[in-house]
């Protein structure tokens, strides 16, 4: 055999190699965790084409951070290994099924959000980092069980940050409508937090929350920012802890919306001839631990937005209407028509003055934030729902945020939280 037919012979071997790796690697699947604060979600996706389907969803309505902050799991303060098992018992109960992941599984992460950030506020990073430590290996431990193997590199279990949550939404918004130069911005309800992000293309839009994120093979200067204490469970306690009265009527106190509203709008925003709103979990300051930074919004006149997390139940054109419904509902009312206003966790009242804040607060951002045009609020696209999750994954894949450094947000004992 001569020497051109070799070096011939061996560049196809190395290319059929290559497609062969990148094959194997497509057909494999992505599992993802979310640790949100209310239960832990496993998801699992695999590859088809361009885009990721999601092959599988299952919930256990335990949360990560409920070790930390000793709340009841099945009648009993939730332990570690409460923790471990509620994590092991999903990937346990998804493997054991017939699944589409014969192939191998390329990565799995365990990504907490806005309660995780808050109980490493009250609680330190050490004791957080050595939860998750142990939930890596329990990981393992599950894989290991179906004799799958994998990178340890490819396990992972965290904390990701506020930017990085807003920054997920966006790129699941705008894959999932094959948005290309044209994109949407997004403003995203949690229960915790609150994240705008959007397309920026000068320091005046951007302000100091910028960051480079890979899309679409381009480089996409990206305004995200997340607002601990701005998603709605967390305001409404806010609102509750600075105001003493009730926006909802009461036996001495008939409900009047303009007065809320004003009462809203000063707790959460702050006007400077120019609009901020409050970051009121966020003690960054330089010679004080006063909460409260103030973070200026930018939007670009023509950019439309996407609504999504708490705001796809949200009808846009009656807030202010289903106020006046829901926060004039006086007591006797409430007693006779009781059995409409059930939840599991709140009392019929508090459900009420809950559910009346809401629209009252929904009203307030959108009143308050210059530019903020929502065109949609759709949940679901192509049978996937539009949140952090499918952006997530479709960002581990591509490394997207291969650029990508947080601002730190402090605690009040100075420790960096993002």
């Amino acid at each position: 055999m001569n020497a051109t037919l070799k070096v011939v012979l061996s560049s196809l071997l190395l290319v059929l190699f290559i497609q062969s790796s990148y094959a194997n690697t497509n057909h494999k699947c992505h599992l993802l965790l979310d640790a949100g604060s209310s239960g832990t979600r496993l998801y699992a996706f695999k590859k088809k084409g361009d885009s990721f389907k999601q092959l599988y969803k299952d919930t256990i309505n335990i949360g990560v951070s409920w070790s930390l902050e000793q709340k009841l799991c099945s009648h009993k303060i939730c332990t570690q290994k409460d923790i471990e098992k509620t994590v092991y018992t999903l990937i346990n109960s998804y493997l054991s099924k017939d699944n589409e992941c014969k192939e191998g599984i390329e990565t799995i992460n365990l990504l907490a959000t806005a309660g995780m950030r808050l109980a490493e506020q009250k609680h330190g990073r050490a004791r957080v980092k050595n939860l998750y430590a142990h939930l890596e290996r329990i990981i393992l431990k599950a894989l290991k069980t179906f004799h799958i193997p994998i990178d340890k590199n490819k396990v992972s279990a965290r904390t990701i940050t506020g930017a990085e949550e807003g920054i997920y939404t966006w790129l699941a918004v705008n894959i999932l409508k094959e948005n290309h130069t044209n994109t949407e911005g997004i403003i995203e309800m949690g229960g915790a937090s609150m994240q705008i992000a959007y397309a920026c293309e000068n320091d005046l839009n951007c302000n100091d929350n910028s960051f480079k994120v890979k899309f679409r093979n381009s480089i996409v200067n990206l305004f995200s920012h997340s607002w601990l204490g701005l998603g709605r469970n967390e305001a409404y306690r806010i609102y509750n802890l600075e105001k003493s009265r009730s926006c909802t009527q009461s036996d001495s106190n008939n409900f009047i919306l303009e007065r809320c509203m004003s009462d809203i709008s000063k707790i959460f925003t702050q006007y400077e001839n120019k609009i901020y709103l409050k970051d009121h979990l966020n003690y960054k300051a330089a010679t004080s631990v006063k909460q409260g930074t103030k973070i200026q919004v930018n939007i670009p006149a023509d950019k439309r937005f996407h609504a999504t997390g708490g705001f796809v139940y949200a009808e846009f054109d009656s807030l202010l209407r289903n106020a006046h419904e829901i926060c004039n509902i006086s007591k006797t009312d409430l007693i006779e028509n009781r059995t409409q206003y059930q939840s599991i966790e709140k009392t019929p009242e508090e459900l009420i003055e809950s559910e009346c804040f809401a629209n009252l607060y929904y009203q307030a951002l959108i009143d308050s934030i210059p530019n903020l045009n929502i065109t949609s609020n759709l949940k679901k696209m192509k049978e996937i729902n539009i949140d952090w999750i499918y952006g997530a994954i479709n960002c581990i894949e591509t490394n997207c945020l291969e650029f990508y450094e947080p601002n730190c947000k402090w605690n009040k004992n100075w420790n960096c939280i993002q």
